[in-house]
């Protein structure tokens, strides 16, 4: 079982947490490096896609998205703001100097508009608020930009997962007996062909 289909589970199991599980995904997503390694985005896509879609379930998810996105960005430019470049010669930091240049490029060529654009940029995603806050990026300006780019995102991610599981629901409801249909027609085609491989007789090398 892979990682999201774990997390998915467990939410089907315990749905009274869904909104904290949305939340710490984002939250951890957000982080330096580290939330390279974490699939939030697609786990939080898969939570949303199996939520009820009415505005009591979504409207949690949706804000517990924002809150986590926001607040994970939040601490990481919290980190740089305090620590400064100190930070970026620690690991794991230390161990990306390559990342660490291409993303104080976009911050340069992008300004405070890095902060919203990174959110939708896997390759600089990780330390841009990260670097703002080593840049001594004015904390209003930060702030603002990661409230939108927070929302963004989140929006993007529960509305788009809200969608196909609507859609599957959908679909699996028109197209229900034609599904099982096709299911019964694999499972004879496969048990078939498992038989006539046993009684075939054996090939004899020449």
């Amino acid at each position: 079982m892979s990682y999201i289909d774990a997390i998915v589970a467990w939410v089907h199991a315990h749905p009274h947490y869904a909104f904290a599980a949305v939340f710490l995904l984002a939250f951890v997503e957000s982080l330096p490096i580290g939330g390279s390694f974490v699939p939030g985005a697609s786990a939080i896509i898969a939570i949303a896609a199996i939520l009820p879609k009415d505005a009591e379930s979504l409207l949690p998810a949706l804000l517990a998205a924002i809150a986590g996105a926001s607040l994970g960005d939040g601490f990481s430019f919290w980190l740089g703001h305090h620590y400064e470049r100190a930070v970026l010669s620690r690991w794991p930091l230390k161990n990306y100097p390559g990342l660490v240049r291409r993303s104080e490029m976009f911050i340069e060529e992008h300004g405070v508009k890095s902060i919203v654009l990174a959110r939708f940029t896997p390759p600089v995603r990780a330390l841009v608020p990260l670097l703002t806050g080593i840049f001594e990026m004015p904390v209003h300006r930060y702030v603002a930009g990661n409230i939108v780019a927070a929302t963004l995102w989140a929006v993007a991610h529960v509305g788009f997962g809200a969608f196909v599981g609507h859609s599957l629901a959908l679909f699996e409801q028109k197209y229900h007996r034609y599904l099982v249909l096709a299911a019964a027609i694999l499972a004879v085609l496969a048990l078939g062909y498992f038989v006539a491989r046993r009684l075939a007789p054996p090939v004899r090398q020449k």
